[in-house]
């Protein structure tokens, strides 16, 4: 596996969808961008998509009702659908509070849909800082109805920003890529990155 090109992919391989929920200042940003600067210099194409750019964007005629939180939901997965379908890893960056949320985003990416916790304890309240162009409005739901099952607990209690990136990148491999036809045309096989023989970078990022 070269450092130029370590994942050799298809332009028909799809992409794991990495969809980062948790409360507001849980670091899922910081966390996004730094996973995303790692996945890049293995050679991946990777892209962020942030829910609060999209609300002040794609979901700027929206506003903060229940019906209008779902319709975002279902915005922001429709675009990280299209990106992994382009063989490109989108990082999605949503709080995502209600259950039904996710489970719409799981339902329009499908298998390419991984879902990862970043638990952390919530400072004052359920969304923490109140932002008039934050992708939920703290003022609009009194909860956030933590995962049952998902697919990477990244827990803030214990690790450092730093820490977190590299947990992502440890668990990433084994889900690059989804589906990547053989030279028979059949059913996909996996292909990843190989840790073991490429280097791990280091970020300046702090705590």
């Amino acid at each position: 596996m070269s450092r130029s090109a370590p994942y050799c992919h298809t332009p028909s391989a799809i992409a794991p969808v990495l969809w980062l929920t948790g409360v507001r200042g849980a670091g899922k940003s910081r966390i996004a961008s730094g996973v995303q600067v790692r996945l890049v210099a293995f050679g991946a194409q990777a892209v962020v998509l942030d829910g609060d750019s999209i609300r002040a964007g794609l979901s700027e005629d929206l506003g903060y009702d229940p019906d209008a939180q779902t319709e975002n939901i279902r915005r922001i997965a429709h675009c990280a659908d299209l990106l992994s379908r382009q063989a490109v890893i989108p990082i999605v960056v949503a709080i995502a509070p209600l259950a039904s949320h996710r489970m719409l985003a799981r339902q329009i990416i499908g298998d390419a849909y991984f879902e990862i916790f970043v638990d952390t304890p919530p400072p004052g309240d359920a969304y923490s800082a109140r932002s008039p162009r934050a992708q939920d409005d703290p003022s609009r739901f009194d909860r956030y109805e933590r995962p049952a099952r998902p697919d990477l607990v990244v827990s803030r209690f214990d690790l450092s920003t730093i820490d977190a990136i590299e947990t992502i990148m440890r668990w990433v491999p084994p889900v690059l890529w989804i589906s990547e036809p053989d030279e028979a045309g059949s059913t996909g096989k996996a292909a990843g990155l190989d840790l073991a023989r490429d280097p791990v970078f280091k970020l300046p990022l702090s705590n």
